[in-house]
């Protein structure tokens, strides 16, 4: 494990310390389950009853038109244009979180980089051109994770999906729509940005405080 990237230890340490087996019954109002299978359906039924499938008949969903208002044309979407070494590099150095069952097809998503990103390149430029996403592509595995609370609970879990080619689209045009829209965007801007946080904004507001205070001057916030 190399030293240089700190961020790899504590994860290791978390994972060991963490304990992701599901008990033994599980219970879901008032039905209760004691077997894989039956707990697997009474998470099934949870997830369903929090989840909207009006538009799941129809499989594309259509990619809504910039506002009006919108004041960053530069931004237009369809000025994207996704390249094959684009997705090769991407599903190579993408770090994949996942269980064992979705193993292999990550596999082939890594080491089939090279071969897979010129199809893919196709149907992601194609996606953006007609402005539809492709509702397969929202359809994901999902597993539970614990939030709070009584684990025997089925309520207390929240459902983490893994969009894997989602995924892939998604950082591609977000890198190239990020290039286009950083540079317009005002130094006061802390959030959604790389790097910078509310913390980073509040650490500069405390210190532009600080000084006033010490330059005995007025300062005002609004």
């Amino acid at each position: 494990m190399s030293i240089t990237n700190p961020k790899h230890f504590w994860s290791y340490i978390k994972s060991k310390k963490l304990n992701h087996a599901f008990p033994k019954t599980m219970n879901y109002c008032s039905e209760k389950a004691s077997n894989g299978e039956d707990i697997a359906n009474l998470f099934v039924q949870y997830f369903k009853s929090t989840y909207s499938n009006d538009n799941f008949n129809n499989p594309y969903t259509t990619v809504p038109t910039p506002s009006q208002h919108a004041q960053i044309s530069a931004a237009n979407i369809s000025t994207v244009e996704i390249l094959p070494k684009n997705i090769s590099t991407a599903e190579k150095t993408r770090s994949f979180k996942i269980g064992w069952s979705r193993f292999y097809f990550t596999n082939i998503l890594k080491e089939g980089a090279d071969n897979l990103s010129q199809p893919l390149s196709y149907l992601f430029n194609f996606s953006i051109c007609k402005g539809l996403v492709p509702n397969m592509w929202k359809a994901a595995f999902i597993t539970p994770v614990h939030k709070k609370g009584n684990k025997c609970d089925i309520e207390n879990y929240r459902p983490i999906s893994k969009r894997l080619i989602a995924k892939i689209f998604e950082k591609i045009v977000y890198q190239q729509v990020y290039t286009t829209v950083k540079p317009q965007l005002t130094s006061e801007q802390h959030g959604f940005l790389r790097n910078l946080s509310k913390a980073s904004n509040l650490i500069i507001a405390n210190e532009y405080i600080s000084s006033g205070m010490d330059r005995r001057a007025q300062v005002d916030v609004v």
